[in-house]
């Protein structure tokens, strides 16, 4: 194989990026979307290359998994209120049934976050973005409202996502 330039891979590492985005949000061509999309073979099948390299640039799934994070979290940041605890869930409450493309991906990563947690195999994975989020919470709101912040919005999502 013919080595390539840092800027090259670079490139090619973005555009690897921008298309597992793409599968998350918008799903492979057997419906699946979301987490369950976003596989090695899902990605080389969109991008026409190997699985090989697809894994060169992304070494295991918890790598797809924090890409997709580190992508998607900004803009869903942006989203949501921080002045005081009641706006901040009212503001998690509107996107998390908003139609619109942050809304979905919202959606997403928190049914990724759910699937993580409930996970036995995940060696932790879920429960560590949970702790992430508990912390951001509490940097902004203090840990009693962080907890109940969060109770309210998982709660919440888990009741959207199962349509109840």
């Amino acid at each position: 194989m013919a080595r390539i330039s840092k800027e090259e891979r670079s490139t090619r590492k973005t555009i690897y990026d921008e298309a597992l985005m793409q599968l998350f949000v918008e799903g492979n061509n057997i419906g699946e979307s979301g987490w369950k999309s976003c596989t090695f073979d899902n990605l080389a099948k969109v991008l026409g290359i190997t699985k090989s390299t697809i894994q060169s640039y992304y070494l295991n799934v918890d790598e797809i998994r924090e890409t997709v994070a580190k992508i998607s979290m900004p803009k869903i940041i942006k989203e949501l209120s921080f002045d005081d605890p009641e706006s901040f869930i009212y503001s998690w409450k509107k996107l998390i049934v908003s139609k619109s493309v942050n809304g979905d991906i919202f959606r997403k990563i928190i049914q990724m976050l759910l699937l993580n947690v409930c996970d036995e195999a995940s060696s932790g994975r879920g429960s560590t973005g949970l702790k992430r989020f508990y912390n951001m919470l509490e940097t902004h709101f203090g840990s009693d409202n962080a907890t109940l912040i969060l109770e309210k919005t998982l709660g919440h999502s888990v009741m959207v996502i199962a349509e109840l």
